[in-house]
């Protein structure tokens, strides 16, 4: 999946797509494991994607917490003067 597609996802959406790749990657792994899936690259995407999403969740943190923060002080500042 593309970082542009992911972005536009809202946090919730961001949350099952995590949980779903983290579950296809367990089971790839059982899979190859047994020799039932032979296509051992589906690994490396699946975890290129879950870093991605990764990402992209905790970027999306960090600006909330920046925006709370430039909230509180506007507030702060308000009450000063």
């Amino acid at each position: 999946m593309k970082i542009k597609e992911l972005r536009q996802k809202k946090v919730g959406d961001l949350h099952k797509l995590l949980k779903s790749n983290r579950e296809e990657l367990r089971s790839l792994k059982f899979s190859i494991s047994s020799e039932q899936e032979k296509n051992v690259r589906r690994i490396r995407d699946v975890k290129k994607d879950i870093a991605k999403i990764l990402t992209i969740l905790n970027t999306k943190e960090e600006v909330k917490k920046l925006e709370n923060q430039d909230k509180k002080e506007v507030k702060k500042n308000k009450s000063l003067t």
